[in-house]
């Protein structure tokens, strides 16, 4: 399965087999789903990572199929037809475990392919299944027509018949008189005799090119809805980025403006501190004039400096592309002394995992 590039999961999510099935064997199960037979389907491939994985490319309803040979019967596998699909199932000891998900891979399988064609055309001419001989088709061969052996012996069966039928015609004549006109007669007979053999080869052929025909318009939808599904996946995984980002972004928004409201309301509360503080002390001390205009400029100087430093606080700054802490401390205070001071304003644990368009606090 190294060489398939495109491999389409189904079904939920499975960690403790993981089941590959190639594209024809899902076709062929989808058409053993309408036959509604009831004996058991047998599978065929190779199990790797300590019997934990399976890859499966063939399947039918005889134990032993020489068409398979090159694979191995994988007996732990077996599955359960619906009409959503298969269901696959491990054998676990006396127990089945069943399999929530499985993946589809694309190969050139024309073993399974012949096999999918053998088993439509028996159930169109009502051949059993034990009566099947199945043939193995080597990758360098041309694709024969796969329902050759039931057809030689239909055919074989037909033409004995026929062969005695004119046998029979040509002693009748032969006994009854030499005459000119039946000697026409036993002509066209022998004519029709031998048309009804040629008709009987080429609808055999055309009814094996409709059923590969079939196959191979099956196997082209499934391709389209696979390419389909793969779009859809792309842009259903673009479209849920993207909404983790706005969410993300309407996070960090939030966070940022409830902490500037926070440090707002901290500095009003301390300005309205120092206010009443000043009043009072302006209301105590009245021995002298000129302390008590000290006072009252040394209480105006700190409510300067309050106002300021509210001012400072709220300050905040819109990250560009490029900037850093460090260029960003340079380029407000001139030196990196202020790094720690806004990570810890900002919550920051990593003064490097900043991004464009980000709103941090300067201190």
């Amino acid at each position: 399965m190294k060489s398939e590039s495109v491999i389409i999961h189904k079904g939920g999510k499975e960690d403790k087999y993981r089941i590959c099935v190639e594209d024809y064997v899902i076709s062929y199960l989808k058409y053993e789903t309408g036959t509604l037979e009831l004996s058991e389907i047998f599978f065929y491939g190779y199990c790797e990572g300590n019997a934990k994985e399976y890859v499966i490319y063939g399947a039918g309803r005889d134990k032993q199929l020489t068409v398979f040979d090159k694979y191995d019967l994988l007996e732990k596998i077996t599955c359960r037809l619906t009409q959503g699909g298969p269901v696959f199932m491990v054998r676990e000891n006396d127990e089945l475990y069943e399999v929530k998900g499985y993946d589809i891979f694309y190969h050139n399988n024309e073993e399974m392919q012949s096999y999918l064609i053998d088993r439509k055309q028996q159930c169109r001419e009502g051949t059993k299944t034990d009566d099947y001989v199945p043939k193995y088709i080597s990758a360098n061969m041309k694709m024969k027509d796969s329902s050759e052996v039931p057809r030689k012996r239909m055919h074989n069966a037909v033409s004995m018949q026929l062969g005695v039928i004119f046998v029979i015609l040509i002693a009748i004549v032969i006994n009854s008189t030499n005459s000119y006109d039946k000697m026409e007669r036993l002509n066209q007979s022998a004519q029709e005799v031998f048309f009804a053999i040629e008709n009987q080869e080429a609808k055999e052929v055309t009814t094996s090119d409709a059923v590969q025909g079939e196959i191979a318009v099956e196997r082209d939808m499934s391709w389209k809805n696979t390419e389909k599904e793969i779009q859809e996946d792309i842009l259903q995984s673009v479209a849920d980025e993207n909404k983790a980002e706005m969410m993300e972004n309407e996070v960090q928004q939030d966070e940022a403006e409830g902490i500037l409201k926070s440090v707002e309301d901290e500095a009003e509360d301390e300005a309205g501190s120092e206010a009443e503080g000043i009043l009072k002390s302006v209301a105590d001390e009245t021995v002298e004039k000129e302390v008590l205009q000290d006072d009252i400029e040394s209480e105006e100087d700190t409510l300067q400096d309050t106002e300021a430093l509210s001012r400072s606080i709220t300050r905040y700054y819109e990250i560009e592309r490029g900037d850093t802490l460090y260029t960003i401390s340079e380029k407000i205070y001139g030196d990196t002394s202020k790094v720690q001071e806004i990570c810890e304003l900002n919550q920051i644990s990593d003064p490097d995992n900043i991004r464009y368009g980000q709103k941090i606090i300067l201190p």
